[in-house]
């Protein structure tokens, strides 16, 4: 924007001054002068024009990151800055050959032109700013977001930690129940029963013949106890059968 102002400026001093020192054939110069003038200003609309179509079609795309974003808008207004800058030496020299005293429309369709030049770049550049502002503003929405769920599975995380903790605490709780009262069964199942050495075995020998062989056993060695069937739950052989030997 500087560069643009301090071009006006130099308009209105030195190419003022440059006009009331021109030569005084000032027709045959201004006819060929205007020619060139608007050529040049039909070739600095074309490159405006083109300048233009490349920006639209260099849309911006939201989902680069904002460092990205930034950096082409700068790089786009610096571009943009610079073809202006050439833009208006151009036109200062042709001034130089052009103008006189007396030729003020033609410096009222220059200030107009870099004005509309000026407008122009100036609506660039704030569709830019607005254009950074949206991805910016779209970016930290979706931060926000992000933030907000990793806070929401942190606390759900907290809780399963916590919930399986007192699982293990309660589970840890109940197998000490368990073991307990499996050591009572075992202790009270031992007091109930008696394991024999040395009985004649045979093969596939029953529940009952197994009970005799206890209490003639039994009451073969201690008769006084005087054993009956009654006094016997079960009786049954411990290991697998083997020939010539007893279980």
């Amino acid at each position: 924007m500087a560069n643009v102002e301090q071009t006006v400026n130099q308009l209105d001093s030195t190419e003022i001054a440059e006009i009331e020192d021109a030569n005084k054939k000032r027709k045959a110069a201004s006819v060929s002068s205007v020619s060139e003038a608007d050529t040049s200003v039909v070739v600095g609309e074309t490159k405006q024009k083109d300048s233009k179509q490349r920006r639209k079609k260099s849309k911006i795309n939201p989902v680069k990151e904002v460092k990205d974003t930034s950096e082409q808008s700068d790089t786009e207004v610096e571009d943009e800055s610079n073809w202006m800058r050439k833009e208006l030496a151009e036109i200062n020299k042709k001034l130089s050959k052009m103008l006189t005293k007396n030729d003020s429309g033609l410096k009222i369709m220059m200030r107009e032109l870099i004005k509309k030049m000026k407008d122009e770049l100036l609506k660039s550049v704030m569709h830019k700013i607005e254009t950074l502002e949206g991805t910016i503003f779209e970016k930290q929405q979706v931060n926000d977001k992000l933030a907000n769920d990793v806070k929401r599975l942190e606390e759900k995380l907290n809780n399963e930690k916590e919930e399986k903790q007192q699982l293990k605490m309660e589970m840890t709780k109940q197998q000490l129940i368990h073991e307990e009262k499996l050591n009572e069964l075992e202790q009270y199942s031992r007091r109930n029963n008696i394991k024999l050495s040395g009985c004649v075995d045979k093969e596939r020998e029953t529940a009952e013949e197994s009970v005799n062989i206890v209490l003639k056993t039994l009451n073969a060695k201690m008769p006084t106890i005087k054993l009956v069937k009654e006094d016997i739950d079960i009786a049954h052989r411990v290991g697998k059968f083997e020939q010539n030997k007893h279980r």
